[in-house]
Order: C-alpha cells, then sequence, then structure tokens
C-alpha cells in the first residue's frame, strides 16, 4: 500500500487552501499541481508540474517548507489538513489524482493492505503488475508473497488460513 508519510516537515502545518489556490492549478487527468505563478526567487515555474520525486512520492517546495503532494491535493480539493495519512488506493505513490487518495489512520491503512480486491478476493491486492498477499495474525501483518497472478495470491492466503486453522501457532515462514 502506498502510503505519503506524515511529511518531511510534519511539524509544519500545511498551507491554507487559499495559498494553494493561489500557487497552483490541479490537472484532474494526471493528478498532478501545476504552478500558476513562478517563484519571487528562483527557476522560472509558471506552467510547469511542481515536485520532484523523493522516494516513493512527490515532494513540493513551498514557501520554504517540503510537503507531499498527496497532501496538498488533499487540502486543495477538501479546504482542510488530512486527518491521518494519505493512502493511495492504487498502491502507486506518484498517482495523485483525487480519486486515488484516501486519508487514514495507520490502522485503517493496514487493515486496506488485506482488503478485498475490487470485492472479490480477500488477503490479496494488485500491484503494479503482480499482486501482493498478506494476513493478518493477532492484529500483525505478514507478507506472504508477490505473485503473477490473483489465483496464486489468493491460494497463498487461503493457505495461510487453512494452516492457521490447523495449527493456531502456525507463522508464515519468514526467510
Amino acid at each position: 500500500m502506498a502510503v505519503a508519510p506524515s511529511g518531511p516537515n510534519s511539524s509544519v502545518p500545511l498551507p491554507e487552501a487559499s495559498r494553494l489556490w493561489e500557487c497552483f492549478d490541479y490537472n484532474l487527468f494526471k493528478g498532478i499541481l501545476i504552478w500558476k505563478t513562478d517563484p519571487p526567487r528562483g527557476p522560472k515555474r509558471k506552467g510547469a508540474p511542481a515536485g520532484s520525486i523523493k522516494g516513493t512520492h512527490i515532494r513540493i517546495q513551498l514557501d520554504g517548507n517540503g510537503y507531499y503532494a498527496s497532501r496538498l491535493i488533499h487540502k486543495w480539493f477538501n479546504k482542510s489538513d488530512p486527518k491521518g495519512i494519505i493512502e493511495h488506493l492504487d498502491d502507486n505513490g506518484f498517482n495523485n489524482q483525487i480519486w486515488n487518495l484516501e486519508d487514514s489512520n495507520q490502522r485503517e491503512n493496514a487493515r486496506t493492505m488485506v482488503r478485498l480486491l475490487n470485492g472479490k478476493v480477500k488477503g490479496c491486492y494488485k500491484q503494479k503488475k503482480r499482486f501482493g498477499s498478506y494476513i493478518n495474525i493477532e492484529g500483525r501483518l505478514y507478507w506472504l508473497g508477490s505473485f503473477s497472478t490473483e489465483q496464486e495470491g489468493t491460494q497463498a492466503y487461503e493457505d495461510a488460513v487453512n494452516e492457521i486453522n490447523t495449527n493456531p501457532q502456525w507463522k508464515p515462514n519468514l526467510k
């Protein structure tokens, strides 16, 4: 599950929504913020996509502070700071389309990692071109592996459930 971290300066509050609207336009199809104006100093940016790659997310510098794009986009649309972390529903930290962002807390995010995939499969979720499988045992998530097909990921989850039902002390082999 791609999750936007709290931010490099998590103690620094997000800018006001009015400041975001003043500085950025939002491209709904690409899920990116576009600079409306040039900064007082530095390179010309008007019309350019805002931000740079920081790990698995986009980070944007504004008024001397760094923010994750997903958090700014949430505020841009909702006029309020996220209550928790921003979850990328498709597991792609670069996809900041508003429909793909969900404000959640750590517990909800962990629960979502073993969510139903398209309402069909428990314990398996799509990761770009593969399928990941997790299982929750006594509140702890265990990675079961990455699989080529949805069926393989689902089978790994079902095998783990069957093993737990047979042997309650069983834990996945964590090599």
